[in-house]
């Protein structure tokens, strides 16, 4: 349990974000440069749209404000029964 003066490590934030950078380079990145000025799914996921839709509009938000990603756009959606992140090149 965590209380007011405990110190913790934020590594794992590193990781996430590290691994965020990491799949837009090695993998949407190339999706989205094939494909210019279109939105392409990057990520779909139908367990639970609500759920998948606040986890990509997260993430779509977080890598909107990342230098690494200018020139590039991020969305999500719910078209169902699916739950879609999207990004394109501008």
């Amino acid at each position: 349990m965590n209380n007011v003066g405990d110190t913790i490590l934020i590594d794992d934030v590193q990781t996430k974000s590290r691994f965020l950078r990491s799949t837009f380079n090695n993998e949407w990145k190339l999706l989205m440069d094939s494909n210019p000025s279109n939105w392409t799914i990057l990520e779909v996921e139908s367990d639970d749209i609500a759920k998948a839709t606040n986890r990509f509009t997260t993430r779509a938000t977080r890598l909107n404000a990342y230098d690494y990603t200018n020139g590039y756009e991020f969305r999500a959606v719910r078209r169902s029964p699916n739950a879609l992140f999207l990004g394109r090149k501008s």
